[in-house]
C-alpha cells in the first residue's frame, strides 16, 4: 500500500470563520488519509493548487475539490507531468 506524507499544507480562503476553517483542515486531512492509488515511491518537493475563487461556500464541498485537486497534482507530479 502507498503511503502519503504530507509535511507541511497551508490553505488560504479567505472568508471563513475559525470553526468553518478547522472543519475544513479536518476534512481535508481525512480525505487525503483515506485516499488510495497513490504512487508508490515517489518523492515531490512541493506542489502548489489554485482553486477559483468563489468556488464553493460549502465547507464539504470545497473540502472535496482541495481533496480531488491535491490528488491530481501528486499524481502528475509523481509521473512528470506538468
Amino acid at each position: 500500500m502507498a503511503a502519503l506524507a504530507i509535511q507541511r499544507m497551508t490553505l488560504a480562503v479567505p472568508g471563513l470563520s475559525e470553526a468553518e476553517a478547522r472543519d475544513l483542515a479536518q476534512r481535508v486531512a481525512a480525505g487525503l488519509a483515506e485516499a488510495t492509488g497513490l504512487p508508490d515511491g515517489a518523492a515531490i518537493p512541493a506542489i502548489r493548487l489554485d482553486l477559483p475563487a468563489g468556488a464553493t461556500s460549502d465547507v464539504g464541498a470545497l473540502a472535496r475539490q482541495i481533496i480531488a485537486a491535491t490528488l491530481r497534482a501528486i499524481g502528475h507530479a509523481a509521473t512528470g507531468m506538468p
